[in-house]
Order: structure tokens, then C-alpha cells, then sequence
């Protein structure tokens, strides 16, 4: 870059610092009193200037503190119910991987499981439930003479409060299992459990919880003409509704281990 009439030259910052050796002076007049001049002029980026009334910002010296983490709430499983629940052995449930807890009772109806469920989460508020299995319907039977539509409502308000205390958990309620007939004419006994098991797979389908089936491993293939009998080995006795030690309850505590632990495609667990 050359000058001439003694120009200004203005360069970018940083530039000066290459290019000054590379400017050109120019040729000195035949008038010795005039000095040959070279300029350069650059720019740098100043602070911000407050005003001189402002007041300067306050500096914090407090030491920052921070924060306490929450504690971790306790990885769980839950087990609740009726007598068929109440009857296994939670430690063999978890395989010694997760801890599971059951608060099932022999006995309970719809409406003493959803009191079950209540307490548990008021009392236990740093439990994480990341599964709950769930037996019920069989005692709310005993005493049905006229159907079973007047169970829908109460098994509704059992799933609506799930829904509302655990809604990140994985909900399984699990099908009743076939009762004893009296004769081979009887097609009233079992035609109620299948009954309800349809309101309770069509609840579960609404709320988006798992069905576990349960009442084909207890019982035969159906026959036609033939009412639904079940598998007689695996009960108490002839009268009983509970599945016996060892066999039985050995049957319906693989549904539930496979509902706990299983990551794979189960054909006996719907949703």
C-alpha cells in the first residue's frame, strides 16, 4: 500500500503489526525542511464506561452452598391382593434381584385392595413402585346371585386410584382362576369367572395395565358341550379354590415371576 500527499493509512487491529514494514515511505521532497510522515491508525475495543452517578453493583461474598441432593427412593415391586397372592413367598418373587413387598390378605374384597394400596403409598412416601401386581375379584364372588355388573364400578374406582398414586408404574392384574363345578351339567360356576375376567381385561385395556391370564394353566382344553373344568392336581382338594404347595403354587408363581422380571414377549400377559 503507497501514500502520497502524506495520507492517512488506517488499518484493521493487528493488522500494524504485519503490514508496517511493507507501507511504503514516500520520497522526501526536494525541500529539506519537510519530513517524510507516515500514519497509521488502529482501533481496539474499550469497556463499557459507566456513569460516573451510578452506583457500582453490589458484590455478593456469601459462598455458594450446594444444594442438598434428595435422598434415593427404594426400587420396589408390590404385591397386592387377595388369599392367592398372600400365599407366596415374596423373597422367591424378587430371585434375589429386587426386593418385593406384599401387603395382599386373605379375604379381601375390591374395596379392602384399594385401602391396601392407599396405606401403602400414604405410609411409604420414598417407595418407588416400578411394578404392582394385583389379585382380586375372588371374594367379591362368593355371594353374587344376581350377576356381576355391580362389581364394574368398584373395580373402576381400584384402577382409577392406581392410576392416580403410581402413574409411572407397570400394573398387572392377574385373572381368576376356575372354581370346582358340581356336575358335569354346571356351566353357571366358571361362566361367572370368565364373566368377570372380561370386565377385568376390558379395564385393564382402558387404563392401559397388563392382564395375566391365569385361569388357562388351571384349566383343561374346552370341549364342546362340555363345561370348563379345571385341572385338579394342582388345588388343595376336590372343594378347594386355592392351587396347593408345590405344583400349584409353584404354577401361579411363575405368571407372576415372569410378570416381574420377564423383558420378552409373553403370551399370557396382555395389554
Amino acid at each position: 500500500v503507497r501514500t502520497s500527499n502524506n495520507g492517512l493509512l488506517i488499518m484493521r487491529p493487528g493488522t500494524q503489526d504485519k503490514m508496517k514494514h511493507c507501507v511504503r515511505p514516500e520520497t522526501p521532497p526536494q525541500d529539506t525542511s519537510a519530513s517524510s510522515v507516515r500514519y497509521a491508525l488502529s482501533f481496539r475495543a474499550l469497556a463499557k464506561c459507566q456513569p460516573a452517578c451510578s452506583p457500582k453493583p453490589a458484590v455478593n461474598t456469601t459462598p455458594k452452598v450446594s444444594p442438598t441432593p434428595a435422598p434415593a427412593k427404594r426400587r420396589i415391586y408390590l404385591v397386592a391382593g387377595d388369599s392367592f397372592a398372600a400365599r407366596l413367598d415374596e423373597e422367591r418373587l424378587g430371585k434375589k434381584r429386587v426386593p418385593v413387598m406384599k401387603i395382599a390378605k386373605g379375604g379381601a374384597k375390591i374395596k379392602d385392595v384399594k385401602a391396601q394400596i392407599e396405606n401403602f403409598f400414604s405410609d411409604n412416601p420414598d417407595a418407588c413402585v416400578e411394578k404392582l401386581v394385583v389379585s382380586v375379584g375372588t371374594n367379591d364372588l362368593r355371594n353374587c346371585r344376581k350377576g356381576i355388573d355391580h362389581l364394574k364400578g368398584p373395580l373402576k374406582d381400584l384402577c382409577s386410584t392406581i392410576g392416580k398414586l403410581a402413574p409411572n408404574t407397570k400394573v398387572f392384574f392377574q385373572s381368576l382362576l376356575p372354581l370346582p363345578i358340581r356336575g358335569n351339567h354346571d356351566w353357571e360356576t366358571n361362566a361367572v369367572i370368565c364373566d368377570f375376567n372380561v370386565i377385568l381385561y376390558g379395564n385393564c385395556c382402558y387404563w392401559r395395565y397388563f392382564y395375566i391370564d391365569a385361569y388357562r394353566p388351571f384349566s383343561h382344553p374346552r370341549r364342546r358341550g362340555v363345561p370348563d373344568t379345571r385341572i385338579e392336581n394342582l388345588f388343595e382338594s376336590e372343594y378347594g379354590i386355592h392351587p396347593c404347595k408345590g405344583r400349584g403354587l409353584g404354577t401361579l408363581a411363575r405368571l407372576y415371576i415372569r410378570a416381574l422380571h420377564s423383558r420378552f414377549f409373553d403370551p399370557g400377559i396382555f395389554q
